[in-house]
């Protein structure tokens, strides 16, 4: 029975023999699938080992018996006819001798076989529940070291390769540079830009200057400063894609980071302790740095020390100045907010360069919803033909411009919005999967709506004038 398990189960041993190999190439099994390779191994070899056994004592049986025939058949033959009633008796005495004889050896190869068999049934059920769990302590094992090394490779980043603030950095981990060996990271695509000529321009002239002055800077011009960027205006105007652009055609080594991220930190000491690694990276840099804020007016907002609620933020801010006054030819700062007024005097000062996002023109509103049409709306990869079609048919350029007029004044990250809503809009309705006039239309009123709506309670905050004045084209929308 033995030798059957073990004729049946070869394939399943191989099958583990070929898995362990297999673990042996994996990060996750380490060393564990060595151990059980080896352990596999040996209980397979085992085996073997024990089948060679079996067969050996089966045919020393048949021998036996083989042998005691042809004992019988050559007595007869001597004994011969004529004298077989003479020495019958002896001979019979002989023969049964030998049957005997035979009848001992087989029954002690069966003892032997049976012991065998016991002993081999025996050691392979004691075997198999070792194997099993060695196997599931690999596993385990295996596991644990993959999510320790995973841990352990996450907390180096998080304590030595950058402050935990920044929300994206041009220095890559540990594990995105050995990503990057085994698989061809994809080039990132630069941010698209839907402005007018004059407001390219000025990112043009502010890209050229950096790289001149980071270029100066490296060969060690002691008059080499670089002149620090503020981008004010409107929520969802560019001023973060604007910025981005920056930063990735400088060439130069970049952190980007939310000015309410400081404030998150809690304690003052995080704080202050955060600001130092940030100017500790910059003066490591050797190709220049841009430390780029975001929602800059939730952390730089000016001092007052009379207002005791203000003594967090006004060391923060005494802090971040003196060591930006310190860093003037190893980092190069860039601003955005919505509300410049509320930022620290001191730091308007070492502002060099001011350039204000306003919101986009009826051509850069053309511009804006024409690329995000064909980027979200057009996007054959994830779209239907049936789909493509109806967006084809229904949002052509000319409609495109008509929607720019009705939607005036509205941001850029608005009228992505819009475009958005019209794809959601389609998925939540029963159009039968395409786009339509009416959906166009609803959307485009709603999203006009809105903007109506947060625009008159942003004045009424201000006390200003309720009323918001709408151009022909949007009147006309909101009024059918």
């Amino acid at each position: 029975m033995i030798l059957n398990n073990l004729m049946s189960s070869k394939r399943s041993i191989c099958a583990v023999v070929l898995c362990s190999f297999l673990m042996q190439n994996s990060l996750m099994a380490g060393l564990g699938g060595y151990l059980l390779h080896y352990a596999v191994v040996a209980g397979y070899y085992t085996g073997i080992t024990a089948e060679s056994a079996w067969e050996k004592s089966s045919k020393a049986v048949h021998e036996a018996t083989v042998k005691s025939a042809q004992v019988r058949e050559s007595l007869q033959k001597k004994a011969g006819q004529a004298a077989a009633n003479v020495v019958k008796p002896v001979t019979d005495v002989l023969l049964d001798r030998v049957d005997v004889s035979a009848d001992k050896i087989m029954q002690h190869m069966d003892k032997i076989q049976n012991e065998i068999g016991d002993h081999l049934n025996s050691s392979f059920n004691k075997m198999l529940p070792k194997i099993a769990v060695l196997t599931a302590a690999v596993g385990v094992t295996g596991i644990s070291a993959f999510y320790a090394s995973k841990f352990i490779w996450h907390q180096i980043d998080k304590h030595y390769a950058k402050p935990q603030l920044f929300t994206e950095t041009s220095q890559k981990s540990l594990y995105q540079q050995l990503h990057d060996i085994v698989r061809k990271p994809i080039p990132a695509k630069s941010p698209v830009i839907i402005a007018l000529p004059e407001k390219k321009k000025v990112l043009a002239d502010i890209v050229t200057s950096t790289r001149m002055i980071n270029t100066k800077i490296k060969a060690r011009d002691p008059h080499a400063k670089y002149r620090n960027l503020l981008l004010w205006g409107p929520p969802g105007t560019g001023k973060s894609l604007f910025a981005q652009t920056l930063l990735r055609a400088s060439g130069m080594d970049f952190r980007v980071m939310s000015g309410s991220d400081i404030v998150k930190m809690g304690k003052v000491s995080k704080s202050l302790q955060a600001i130092e690694e940030v100017f500790a990276l910059a003066k490591k840099s050797k190709k220049g740095f841009i430390l780029f804020i975001d929602k800059a007016d939730s952390f730089l907002v000016q001092r007052d020390p009379f207002d005791k609620r203000k003594t967090d933020s006004n060391i923060l801010v005494n802090k971040f100045l003196h060591e930006l006054s310190q860093a003037r030819s190893s980092l190069m700062l860039v601003l955005a907010t919505d509300n410049k007024d509320i930022l620290d005097n001191g730091l308007k000062d070492a502002i060099g360069q001011s350039v204000k996002m306003e919101l986009p023109t009826h051509a850069e509103r053309v511009g804006i919803l024409r690329l995000y049409r064909d980027k979200i709306l057009l996007d054959v990869k994830h779209n239907s033909t049936e789909f493509n079609l109806s967006v084809g048919s229904i949002l052509t350029d000319d409609k495109i411009k008509q929607m720019a007029s009705q939607l005036e004044g509205l941001s850029g990250k608005n009228l992505e919005d819009v475009i958005d809503g019209i794809r959601n809009e389609v998925n939540s309705s029963s159009s039968a999967g395409v786009v339509t006039s009416e959906i166009v239309r609803a959307v485009t009123k709603r999203s006009l709506i809105k903007h109506k709506d947060f625009k008159e309670l942003e004045q009424v905050n201000k006390a200003l004038p309720v009323s918001m004045p709408l151009n022909p084209a949007a009147a006309e929308l909101l009024a059918n």
